[in-house]
This record gives C-alpha cells, structure tokens and sequence, in this order.
C-alpha cells in the first residue's frame, strides 16, 4: 500500500487521503485521471513521492468534490496498530510531509501544539523538531469522514525545514507533469513504493517538473 494525499492544485485545499494499492497508483498515472469520489474526476497536474518513498501527493485540477474533512476525533481502532495516517499542511497551503500517529502521540499534539507522531521503524514517540528545532506548530486540524486520517495546518518554525533531507517538504521529486513522462517505479517487499533514479537511464530526458522544491 502507498500513502496518497490528493491537492487540488489552484485552492492548494486537501481533497482526499488515504492508502491505494499499488495497481489503483499505476492506474491513476496511466490513465492522468483521478477519482475521488462517485461522480467527481479531476485531471492529474502532477505527482511528487516522498523522500521515503512510501507517500505521494497528487496535484489535481479543481474538483468539485464534497468537503471530506470535519472536527471530530480519529478512530484509531480502524488499524491493526492502531494509527491514523497524519497529513501536514502548512498555512500557505504547502502540503509538507505525511506520517503517522496513534492515541497517545496524537494526545501530546494537543497538549503541546508541537505535532508528534508515532515512528514505525522506531516503535517510538517522535516530535518533530525535537532536534532540529523546525518544530511543526499545530494551527487547526481537522478530521476524515473515516476517522482515519488527520489534517494538520501548521506553522513550520525553526528554519521552515519539515524534510530531514534539509528540505521544505518532503515531497520535492515529480513523476509526472500532465504528461506520463514517467522515472520507473518498483515495489519493495513491504510494498513501499521506491524513486528510481532517473537520471542513470540512458538517453534520459529532464522533465521541467523533476527539479527539487
């Protein structure tokens, strides 16, 4: 499974997240269509992995679909872990960085305004910015209409890095720019999807979109 936020590209709004499998990812670059709901189908714009390459962020003509996000509380029962996918936004509307959170790293974002999450590899707490000082500063949030995913609106502080690849966002490599001029994609074992380099292939092309944000 991969991590997918969907953007529309013009209001910057949060449409839709989630997790989609690896043959709906394909699907969605093949055909530069997405859907987020019966009857809404938006064109795709482009498509940014992560630097983990476990997420994506899809930036999509402006959609018509139904407002997904309310206050309420996340249901953190839906998952095996018991986590829910934690999407950060900053003010401006950038979308910076996904991961994830269960009751207790999500309780301490309330309590401290400083977004902490639950570090899968780690099997920690983890507060960004801890170290850093880019501490993500909670505004809002809001909640999906599963309970499953979070919506952070945050101020970045420190230098404005969310990345720790030093970085404003995570999301700074493009696959895709309205058309499918794609890097190739492989799926590890734990089905995380993986960049490919790009530019060791040969005759390789640079795309506009391929550049670092």
């Amino acid at each position: 499974m991969v991590a997918a936020v969907v953007q529309d590209a013009h209001t910057r709004d949060v449409i839709w997240a989630g997790n989609i499998t690896e043959f709906e990812f394909r699907s969605v670059l093949r055909h530069g269509l997405v859907t987020v709901e019966a009857g809404s189908v938006s064109k795709m714009l482009d498509v940014r992995v992560d630097c983990d390459g476990d997420a994506v962020l899809m930036l999509v003509e402006s959609s018509r679909a139904r407002e997904w996000w309310s206050k309420r509380d996340p249901v953190f029962s839906q998952d095996p872990n018991n986590l829910v996918m934690v999407v950060v936004q900053d003010t401006k509307g950038d979308v910076r960085m996904v991961a994830y959170a269960n009751a207790v790293a999500w309780q301490r974002t309330l309590d401290t305004k400083h977004v902490t999450f639950w570090s899968r590899s780690r099997k920690e707490l983890w507060t960004k910015g801890k170290e850093s000082g880019n501490f993500l500063q909670l505004q809002l949030y809001r909640v999906s209409m599963l309970g499953d995913v979070i919506l952070c609106r945050v101020d970045v502080l420190g230098k404005g890095l969310a990345c720790h690849t030093g970085t404003s966002t995570c999301f700074f490599r493009s696959i895709f720019c309205a058309e499918p001029l794609l890097a190739p994609l492989v799926m590890t074992d734990k089905e995380q999807l993986e960049w490919v380099d790009a530019d060791v292939r040969p005759g390789f092309r640079p795309h506009p979109c391929n550049t670092a944000a």
